[in-house]
């Protein structure tokens, strides 16, 4: 099983080639209401308008004062800033790594990660979690769909046989009609399902739908369990969210404040979003075969 802060770590490995950012620790413990943060070593570098990354919290830095070693003093260098930046703000323990001016902060890869797995789950990619759902029959002539979200299409239906051992029988796909935009009086989802013929009245029915993946909320979130995605394409949301990365620092690049200066002759428009051209390619090869293993699996 894979955490969502695993799936950022590899994506950071991805962006930054294995290179270490520039961090110090703070040395004092914090709670969400300190906005003083005493670092060792003090970096002279983080000025106002810098970034620190505390675990999963940015804060925004808007004083940082040295010690001055002529002045006895017990006051310690200290970074003053501003707590729960863009993020939300939590209590650290002693010596606390702080990752100065992040690449990409772990709230921003957040982001990215859950509109990659928005972007797997449209039917251009065609990739889809599968869940089984047992409906439950009515006095309606068909099968509420109330349970199954946001689906986008029934791939299975299953009859309960209520002889035997009570299976669930597979119905062809002529047996069985889906119908959306009903009046919710009837069927409060505004879909149902309706046995054409085969299936037993009065029986449960069991349902494989294709859903679109869920999104995370938390950095310790199980990928797998959360989302629905197979273990086999957890490395498609590291490269996708690599991609959404350089993306956005094309743009900023292109940008008139960020093109200006050295980095504008250093680095000529176009040469960040080329330089993921490898990882774009990857990233549909391995599209691809995920899509084949969902149709060899569910014969679509």
């Amino acid at each position: 099983m894979t955490l969502v802060s695993e799936v950022i770590e590899e994506a950071n490995d991805l962006l930054l080639g294995g290179a270490a950012e520039q961090a110090t620790v703070i040395t004092n413990e914090l709670i969400p209401a300190d906005v003083d943060l005493f670092p060792s070593p003090w970096i002279e570098e983080v000025v106002p308008g810098d970034l620190l990354q505390l675990e999963n919290e940015l804060v925004y830095v808007i004083g940082s004062t040295p010690v001055i070693p002529a002045i006895p003093t017990d006051i310690p260098a200290t970074y003053t800033v501003i707590r729960g930046y863009r993020s939300t703000a939590a209590s650290h323990g002693f010596n606390t790594t702080a990752v100065i001016r992040p690449a990409v902060p772990n709230v921003v890869w957040l982001r990215h990660l859950n509109n990659t797995l928005r972007s797997l789950s449209s039917p251009q990619k065609g990739l889809f979690r599968v869940e089984p759902i047992e409906l439950t029959a009515t006095s309606r002539i068909g099968y509420d769909l109330t349970g199954m979200g946001d689906f986008d299409a029934i791939i299975e239906v299953y009859a309960k046989n209520p002889g035997g051992m009570g299976d669930f029988v597979l119905l062809p796909r002529s047996a069985w009609d889906e119908q959306r935009d009903m009046n919710t009086t009837d069927f409060a989802s505004g879909s149902a399902l309706r046995i054409i013929r085969g299936g037993y009245p009065g029986q449960p029915v069991r349902v494989l739908a294709k859903q679109p993946f869920n999104l995370v909320a938390n950095f310790t979130d199980i990928v797998e369990s959360v989302t629905g995605i197979p273990s086999t394409a957890i490395d498609l949301l590291a490269l996708g969210m690599v991609i959404r990365a350089v993306e956005g620092d094309e743009i900023a690049r292109n940008s008139l404040d960020a093109s200006a200066g050295r980095r504008s002759s250093d680095v000529p428009p176009g040469a960040i979003s080329a330089s993921a051209a490898g990882l774009r390619q990857r990233y549909q090869e391995r599209q691809v075969e995920e899509r084949s293993r969902l149709i060899r699996k569910y014969g679509l």
